[in-house]
């Protein structure tokens, strides 16, 4: 079930922020909090998220609380209100009664007063939830969320749904493993969760209703853990060609060895499927291909997909188990989207890389590219012989990442000087995810030791290399990354080393250097304004004055009839 949101509306944004920070949510029930200033705001998340219930000021600037509510019922959305006024208004309290708030709570209020007025409400919502959930998905959806979730034992919920008739044993389906692979950067995995999860919901219904009726419509979405989702694809009819490869394919599960999944070994044992099956297979596969794209650019995210093989309804416990032990085992190549009929977990042991070679040949010849050129050549090799499990992964990141830290010790650079630390994490998070995501890492780190090769000897070097570098390109859009660039540097460390050298930042210095320039076309040249702020690097004419202005003490068209002034004077 998905969790419940409220939104906090009142114009004292400290109050706001307390609430959001204080009051103990997850107790309550309640997984996302949402927060807006005034009405406008917050129709605005209401129109964009689902709010289960809305605590709100009732005076405020720009539009009551009471108007809010009103628009809500309105619109006929399925909200619980509470009012938290400062006043003990009777016409305000009888309004809020006649559109049907739930509580009418004074200021100040304690966070265990409003605490236990929450618990209230929050009953209310999960209650109303369970009889509309019974209502509208009926006894067939439940039975997704029992078994996939794994809130009732497995083998009674299918015996008891081909028992009542809920699904019949030879209904076939297929299984999709979303997984959400890269984490937050601010850590609110527990509120991005929720926002996730309306998401997925949505995107996946929304991408199944234009879909073509047939065998691939959506059945069931099923939320698993904070970042992972099940969805359930219906198949086609059964048919014996396909019990006998549904049967093949679980007589070869049962009998594997511990460790070897039926992907892995289903090569050399099933008969070849037809052209039938195979059709059926890519179909669904191009369609949850089209799917994650969907889901990629809704989500902002790394997403992982694991794409099952479709199953009878009484093998779907099995189905579920394949694709868990991929989502816990494999490792993505090119594409971040895995098929269970096209993975084979490795069946020899991989050959150890000789990272004790590589380092000493580096450490002796400084040859980047060469040592580069190894490590890409075993990383081509092991996705040529069916790739990594996890394991093997994260031994081959840590030993890349320990011979990144010698070959700097050795050398005397900083991890500072040529990594930016929130890039490196970046790229060792996607070398976690995909085959595609080693090589980037890979390419990555060896390209900063190349560029350290490059670094100026000392920082006054730097530091005048970056001020000759800023005089030439004053008419242009002069970034950080540019600047980090020109020296091989780090964007953190050239900034640091620029403040520690100078004494100014970089942006307060070359904003300086850009009004100096003006000022000498002002003096020196008729061209006008807005042609000098062009020339020294301002796109923005009103940024461009207001920068002058607070540098020289008045407009650049003062400074001009100022110099013209003198001039006619001498």
């Amino acid at each position: 079930m998905q969790g419940i949101s409220i939104l906090i509306v009142d114009d004292d944004k400290l109050l706001v922020e307390k609430l959001e920070k204080t009051m103990k949510w997850e107790r309550l029930g309640i997984a996302t909090v949402l927060t807006a200033y005034n009405i406008r705001q917050a129709r605005a998340l209401m129109e964009e998220f689902p709010v289960q219930i809305l605590l709100c000021d009732i005076d405020m600037p720009q539009g009551s609380g009471l108007e809010l509510l009103e628009w809500v019922r309105d619109r006929e959305l399925d909200v619980e209100c509470v009012f938290l006024s400062s006043y003990a208004n009777f016409a305000y309290a009888q309004m809020a009664i006649q559109l049907s708030s739930r509580a009418y709570l004074l200021k100040p209020i304690s966070n265990a007063d409003l605490e236990r007025s929450l618990e209230q409400v929050v009953r209310l919502v999960e209650k109303k939830r369970s009889v509309t959930q019974k209502a509208e998905n009926g006894p067939r959806r439940e039975l997704w969320e029992d078994l996939l979730s794994r809130r009732a034992p497995e083998e009674r919920c299918i015996r008891d749904a081909i028992k009542n008739r809920v699904c019949a044993a030879d209904e076939r389906f297929c299984l999709v493993l979303v997984r959400i692979v890269e984490a937050s950067a601010s850590g609110a995995e527990k509120k991005d969760a929720a926002l996730f999860d309306f998401v997925i919901r949505n995107v996946a219904s929304e991408f199944f209703e234009e879909c073509p009726a047939g065998s691939g419509q959506l059945e069931a979405v099923v939320r698993v853990s904070d970042l992972e989702w099940m969805l359930v694809m219906q198949a086609g009819a059964e048919d014996s060609e396909r019990t006998t490869l549904g049967t093949a394919q679980r007589t070869i599960s049962e009998s594997a060895a511990p460790g070897t999944t039926q992907g892995a070994m289903a090569e050399s044992t099933v008969p070849e499927a037809s052209a039938e099956l195979r059709r059926e297979a890519e179909a669904l596969a191009e369609r949850v291909r089209r799917l994650t794209e969907h889901l990629r650019r809704a989500l902002d995210r790394r997403t992982g997909i694991y794409l099952g093989t479709p199953v009878a309804f009484s093998e779907i416990g099995r189905s579920r188990e394949r694709l868990e032990y991929m989502e816990a085992h494999a490792v993505f190549d090119e594409d971040i989207i895995l098929q269970e009929n096209h993975w084979k977990s490795p069946k020899r042991r991989r050959p150890v890389a000789p990272w004790e070679i590589w380092k000493r040949e580096l450490l002796a010849t400084d040859d980047v590219e060469q040592a580069r050129s190894q490590i890409l050549a075993y990383v081509g090799e092991q996705r040529a012989s069916g790739g990594w499990e996890r394991e093997a992964l994260e031994e081959f990141l840590q030993e890349l990442v320990q011979l990144l830290y010698q070959y700097l010790g050795d050398r005397k650079y900083d991890f500072a000087q040529l990594f930016d630390r929130h890039e490196f994490q970046g790229y060792e998070q996607g070398a976690r995810v995909s085959m595609k995501g080693v090589k980037e890492f890979t390419d990555y780190l060896f390209d900063k030791l190349g560029c350290g090769r490059h670094v100026p000897e000392s920082r006054a070097d730097v530091v005048e290399q970056l001020k000759d570098y800023i005089a030439k390109h004053l008419d242009e859009n002069i970034t950080r990354a540019d600047l980090a660039r020109t020296v091989y540097l780090s964007e953190g460390y050239v900034s640091r080393i620029f403040l520690k050298e100078t004494g100014i930042s970089l942006p307060n210095y070359i904003a300086e250097r850009r009004i100096e320039k003006a000022k000498e076309y002002l003096e020196h040249s008729a061209l006008p304004v807005s042609r000098i702020a062009t020339e020294v690097g301002y796109n923005n004419f009103s940024y461009f004055s207001r920068t002058f202005r607070e540098l020289t003490g008045c407009t650049p068209n003062e400074y001009r009839t100022r110099i013209n002034k003198k001039e006619h004077r001498h």
